[in-house]
């Protein structure tokens, strides 16, 4: 009568074997046949936003929000962006994805060369706000930009519907460039054409067909060193073209023809032999 007693200890050893060998991996989650791991980049860095500058004085002080979606990749930088959604006018889309292409991010867990991970950014544009400030967050990361306070203060008045201007002004479209180490852009900006290392017809405001210049001169450079010019519409990078620059003072430039099916804003970065943004610079094609 004691046989049953001895093998019950043996009896349950074998059945929390089994439950061991069917019970799931760990470490797999949400991220099951990917072979990266739980969870997602995190955002690390988001530059502050900036509200349209030709827009900041309106009465009608826009508000609203801009969805973009990016791709990260193994060294934390961005490697694509998209705008998914949006309730303001062009020109808020495209200041929110020069801040998304600018942030910084820790890679997904087990992210390997070569793979990219995605993320979505949700930037908020509003009036009541005194300043821009970052919240990031596991699959979420918000930006908050509000427009420099109106002089005189407007009286109330109700809120216009968020719709976009009838032209894009060109102030709206200027972006302050950003120097780097020695090197820095003395000046810069888009055009009809360049003529005796020069830029002509200088202008924001182009139409469709248009052969678009841009032009720079940059000052500390070392003889030999390349800088890109990146064109990008709508958050995807349209050409990219290899500048070699040959003396410490150098101007350079280049073009691109807006076609028909490409209005709207248009996004330039300089970016160097890393990959780091060392400005960038907005148009319009109208």
């Amino acid at each position: 009568m004691r046989w049953p007693a001895l093998l019950l200890p043996g009896l349950l050893a074998l059945l929390f074997a089994q439950l061991a060998a069917a019970a799931p991996a760990p470490g797999r989650g949400q991220a099951a046949g990917t072979g990266r791991g739980e969870g997602g980049p995190v955002c690390t860095f988001i530059p502050p936003l900036r509200y349209p500058p030709a827009l900041a004085t309106d009465r009608s002080r826009l508000t609203g929000t801009v969805l973009v979606r990016v791709e990260v990749d193994a060294d934390g930088r961005v490697a694509t962006s998209e705008p998914l959604r949006s309730d303001l006018p062009e020109l808020f889309v495209v200041e929110a994805l020069r801040a998304a292409r600018q942030s910084r991010f820790l890679p997904a867990p087990g992210q390997g060369r070569g793979e990219r991970s995605g993320l979505i950014l949700l930037m908020r544009f509003t009036d009541s706000v005194a300043g821009a400030s970052a919240a990031p967050a596991p699959g979420l990361a918000e930006t908050i930009a509000a427009p420099p306070p109106a002089t005189p203060p407007a009286a109330a008045t109700p809120p216009a519907a968020a719709t976009p201007p009838a032209a894009a002004p060109p102030a709206a479209l200027a972006a302050a460039p950003a120097g780097k180490g020695t090197l820095r852009v003395l000046a810069a900006g888009f055009g009809r054409g360049v003529e005796n290392r020069r830029l002509l017809g200088r202008a924001e405001v182009f139409a469709e067909g248009d052969k678009v210049y841009f032009w720079m001169e940059v000052d500390g450079a070392r003889v030999g060193q390349v800088l890109r010019h990146i064109w990008i519409y709508r958050g995807r990078e349209m050409q990219e073209i290899e500048l070699t620059l040959k003396g410490e003072r150098w101007a350079t430039w280049s073009y691109k023809t807006f076609f028909p099916d490409q209005r709207g804003a248009w996004l330039l970065e300089l970016r160097d032999e890393t990959d780091d943004l060392l400005g960038s610079w907005s148009c319009y094609c109208e």
